[in-house]
Parts: C-alpha cells; sequence; structure tokens
C-alpha cells in the first residue's frame, strides 16, 4: 500500500509539473463535485475513474461544511525557561477527515515525505519567537475515517509572570496555535480529548526551578482583516522553587547583617580601632557582592527591582548604618576632649547593641509577614 501511494504522490507531482508547463493538465482554483457522497474537492483531476488531488492549499470539505481539525498538544520537555519566554520540546497532533481517502484502507507514511502527501494543515504558533519543525519525527496514518498528523515541534513561547513577587512568584507560559490563512468558515480547530497535557513523566522543570502548579486550555475566536480565526491556547502554570534563593541569597544577607553588629561589642582597648574597622568594611564590601550578584546575566531571573531587591539593599543600608554609627562614636570620643559632652564611645555602643538588632528584626518580620499573607497566599 505504501509503495501506491508513493506511486500516487509521483503522479501528482508530474501532472503537477505539466500544469505549470501550461499543458493545462489541471484548472487551478475549480473545484468539482463528486455526486454520490457530495463531497467538494478543490483541484483534482481524473485518473482510472479514481480521484486523485494535487498538493493544494485548501482544506477537503464534505457537504460546503468548514473542515474540523482536532489537535492534541503534549509537552515534551522544557528547556530553557525566562520571564519573557520558555522552549518547548512537544507532539503536535492533528486529526482529521478527508474525503480523498475513501477506500477504507489504512495509511502510514513518516519522514520528509509527507510533506508532499496530500494536504497538511497550515496551522502556525502565534507569538513564538521561533519555531523549528523536525523532518525526520513526523508521521502521517489514515485509520480508515480520519487522517492524523503527527510531529514534534520545537517553538520558544511567550511567558508572563509578576516580577515584584520575584523569587516567590509563578510563571504563566503560553502555547497559541491557529490556522494562518483559513477563518472557522474554512477551517475550525478543537482541541481533542487529551488537549495541552504533560505527561508525568517528563515533568523534570525542577532542574530548571520551576515546579508545575497547573495545565489548562481554552479556545476563542479572534477577528484579523473581517475574518474570525479559532485560536487554541494552552497555558502551562509554573511556580518558581524560592528554597534556592533563601539559602544563596536571604541567609547571607542575614548573618551579614548580623555580623556587622559585632563592631558594638569588640572592645577598643583591647581590639583597637583597625580590629572594629575590619569587620564593618569587610561585612560592607560582602553585602555589596551579593547585592550584585542578583542581576548576575548567567541567571535568567527578572532584572527589575522585587522583593528580594528589596531585602537584600535594607540589609545593605543596615550593614553600611553600623560602619556609619562606628564613625560617629568614633568621632564623639575624639571631641570629648575639647568639650564637656558627656556622651562617649561606650554609650553609643551601648545604645546600638539593643537599637540596630531591633530595627532589624523588625524588619524582616514585617518583609516576611508580608511575604507570607500577600504574595504566597495569592499565587
Amino acid at each position: 500500500m505504501n509503495s501506491a501511494i508513493f506511486l500516487k504522490v509521483n503522479i501528482q507531482f508530474f501532472l503537477l509539473g505539466l500544469s505549470n508547463c501550461g499543458f493545462g493538465a489541471f484548472q487551478h482554483g475549480s473545484q468539482m463535485q463528486n455526486s454520490d457522497e457530495n463531497i467538494l474537492i478543490p483541484e483534482i483531476v481524473r485518473r482510472d475513474e479514481n480521484f486523485i488531488r494535487v498538493q493544494t492549499s485548501m482544506p477537503p470539505r464534505i457537504k460546503d461544511k468548514p473542515l474540523y481539525l482536532f489537535t492534541t498538544v503534549a509537552i515534551e520537555s522544557i528547556s530553557e525557561i525566562t520571564n519573557n519566554f520558555a522552549v518547548f520540546e512537544i507532539y503536535l497532533t492533528e486529526t482529521w477527515r478527508d474525503p480523498m481517502f475513501n477506500d477504507g484502507e489504512p495509511i502510514s507514511m513518516s519522514g520528509p515525505g509527507i510533506n508532499y502527501f496530500d494536504w497538511i494543515p497550515d496551522t502556525y504558533f502565534l507569538l513564538s519567537k521561533k519555531t523549528k519543525y523536525y523532518s525526520s519525527t513526523q508521521a502521517i496514518h489514515f485509520n480508515g475515517v480520519n487522517v492524523t498528523l503527527d510531529r514534534k515541534v520545537r517553538i520558544t513561547g511567550s511567558c508572563t509572570t509578576h516580577v515584584w513577587f520575584f523569587p516567590f512568584d509563578a510563571m504563566r507560559c503560553k502555547v497559541i496555535y491557529s490556522s494562518y490563512g483559513f477563518g472557522n468558515e474554512d477551517m475550525v480547530l478543537n482541541w481533542s480529548k487529551n488537549a495541552f497535557h504533560f505527561p508525568f513523566s517528563f515533568q523534570a522543570v525542577s532542574e530548571l526551578g520551576f515546579n508545575v502548579a497547573k495545565i489548562s486550555s481554552t479556545d476563542y475566536l479572534a477577528e484579523y482583516a473581517s475574518i474570525n480565526y479559532c485560536i487554541l491556547e494552552g497555558s502551562l502554570y509554573l511556580k518558581r522553587i524560592w528554597s534556592i534563593y533563601i539559602i544563596q541569597s536571604y541567609l547571607p544577607a542575614t548573618f551579614l547583617v548580623l555580623l556587622s553588629t559585632t563592631i558594638f561589642w569588640l572592645n577598643e582597648r583591647v581590639s583597637g580601632l583597625p580590629a572594629r574597622a575590619s569587620v564593618g568594611i569587610t561585612s560592607v564590601l560582602a553585602m555589596l557582592t551579593i547585592c550584585r550578584g542578583r542581576t548576575s546575566p548567567k541567571d535568567n531571573v527578572s532584572r527589575n527591582f522585587s522583593l528580594m531587591d528589596t531585602y537584600l539593599w535594607v540589609s545593605f543600608i543596615f550593614v553600611s548604618l553600623s560602619m556609619l554609627f562606628f564613625a560617629l562614636g568614633d568621632f564623639v570620643r575624639i571631641k570629648e576632649g575639647k568639650s564637656a559632652r558627656k556622651l562617649n564611645n561606650s554609650n553609643v555602643d551601648k545604645a546600638m547593641r539593643g537599637m540596630f538588632p531591633f530595627c532589624f528584626i523588625t524588619f524582616v518580620s514585617l518583609y516576611w509577614t508580608y511575604v507570607y499573607k500577600f504574595v504566597l497566599q495569592s499565587i
């Protein structure tokens, strides 16, 4: 049967070449009607009492009704995720009824040759930065009733997120699918039973820093140039794994702020001013490194100001203030010899030993209360 199909395809190309050379083998744009089944088939030629259709962009129609195309999108893997896009490897399965296959004999073909076999849908992915079809991993099957086209596709789909909530944000990545040239009067797109899904065995997105939260699919009509197009949209909701940011950013920043408070506990007469200054300067530089590392180009994270930036830069301010209060205490100690002021270095240290940790702990408590009640509960 496969050899017969290849023979038909070769005949189609031969006849199409005759038409292009001006022999008039076909009447392009014309339609012939099968009186027995009331089937409209665009651009066909009668040969050996069989209908053979040259490859055409017109979808097959039955009794002037639009073609119903049923689609399934199975996500194989996700290789990259950023705040703007995600790279998907998917299996795209399209099923429709083609009246040309009325003999009931099963047909199966695979490989690059199916691109020249009869008619295939002109579907594409909207808002995709890049789409790649693998010619070697595609197949077409006819089971006696319907034609099924199965292809592996690599697409770069769009993603949206609330950048202020980073790293406690959730991301929505969309796969939007439609016909390029035919509206709902010629082709009606529907999700099949499985619709848009992510097989459990393939859900290894935790390595990219996310967990799959929810998968949904919908369909709607969109008007363009006075034509209503059927749109299929699949949404993949991802939750960012924020525990790694606690370990890499939040805890080091917290420990550095607490470390900077040791300036007020060091005895000046025993440790000396250089030891106190060294602790303060080291804390400031380490905190600055953490803040700058947050926007490292190697990390596919948001570059906008977020909740984590708030925590890190407030921590940096606390570390810097510890150095300022240390300088203030030293200034008061020096000036005390020239005036009768009672405030000295020891008084500044004693005041900061309690007030500095209290202010920072208050900030940390308010910060995590906001994260728990207004951020984690909303995603």
